[in-house]
């Protein structure tokens, strides 16, 4: 399939509904107003957000960590839903990435990594 021009797709983040590092409460509304989403995308009060795609293979089982950064605070989560990622099986984990926060990942465990590739999709531009 083939497309002529610039299509100038995007995905867009909508505001109010990146948050980060944030204590929650049990049973309580975690955004602090409902997401509208028509009147953030006719209103334009949206910013640019891509998904990164990285893939992964190590030769030692460990657990395989994103390290998110906004300004100088970073959080830490695992990916696989915690569980160590099996010796010598390639994994693909998908990973929102709004254009202002920078991202690392960590290994929980001394390896060889077979390779590592990190694609990051948004569109066609």
């Amino acid at each position: 399939m083939s497309y002529e021009g610039n299509m100038n797709i995007r995905t867009l983040l909508i505001p109010g509904a990146t948050l980060f590092n944030q204590s929650v409460t049990a049973n309580t509304d975690i955004l602090p107003t409902d997401l509208n989403i028509a009147t953030a995308v006719t209103s334009k009060q949206t910013r640019v957000v891509g998904v990164l795609t990285v893939e992964v293979c190590f030769d030692t089982a460990g657990a395989f960590k994103v390290i998110t950064k906004e300004g100088a605070t970073s959080v830490s989560g695992k990916i696989n839903a915690s569980n160590n990622l099996a010796v010598d099986e390639i994994f693909t984990f998908t990973k929102l990435a709004p254009e202002d926060w920078n991202f690392n990942f960590q290994f929980s465990a001394n390896a060889t990594m077979k390779w590592m590739i990190i694609t990051l999709h948004g569109g066609i531009y």
